[in-house]
């Protein structure tokens, strides 16, 4: 055998390979595509993304700038969202953010606001929101409760904790994935 034939043949074999890895990889894939997925209890899934701005400047305040985003892993609509936000600290604060009261409507009108405050049995620290009458959650979408802030005074100590849980007509009391945490000390 000479170095072409040689080279066929080992070209061949390797083709005759090539076509054994894309039938057994069709094959998988056709098993997973005839899979039906199990539903979980983790269908829906809440978690923070925020940022703090410390200042020592004495006119300013200290902020913490928050989103918690609600994702739906479900291959459901979900109907009835609401969430809470848990904030514990014995220290004093202002909350905000963009959504609407019973007797408001938005903060402006540019806002995008998915969001109305509901007055639950309040806990204090307890905020309770819910989706607009309008507004559901497909499958696969994330919603954000955005730009919610807390603010507490420069110069003073300060200590706090934000958790979250979400509720649906189906789920009841989803925590969230992580918390916002933060410890001052002047």
């Amino acid at each position: 055998m000479n170095e072409t034939e040689i080279l066929q043949n080992k070209m061949l074999e390797w083709n005759k390979q090539s076509e054994a890895y894309l039938k057994k990889i069709e094959k998988e894939l056709e098993q997973l595509n005839n899979m039906v997925l199990p539903t979980t209890d983790n269908g829906l899934i809440a978690y923070y993304t925020y940022s703090f701005n410390i200042t020592y400047r004495e006119a300013e305040e200290n902020l913490i700038i928050g989103n918690l985003h609600v994702q739906n892993r479900t291959n459901e609509m979900v109907n009835n969202l609401s969430i809470c936000l848990l904030i514990q600290t014995t220290d004093s604060y202002q909350f905000s953010g963009k959504y609407t009261t019973v007797n408001s409507g938005p903060q402006s009108k540019s806002d995008a606001v998915y969001w109305k405050r509901i007055d639950m049995d309040e806990e204090e620290g307890a905020y309770w929101f819910t989706l607009m009458e309008n507004k559901t959650l497909a499958p696969s979408e994330t919603i954000s409760f955005s730009d919610f802030s807390l603010a507490w005074e420069q110069g003073r100590n300060f200590s706090c904790r934000v958790n979250g849980l979400i509720y649906t007509e189906k789920e009841e009391g989803i925590a969230a994935l992580n918390a916002i945490n933060i410890h001052t000390e002047i």
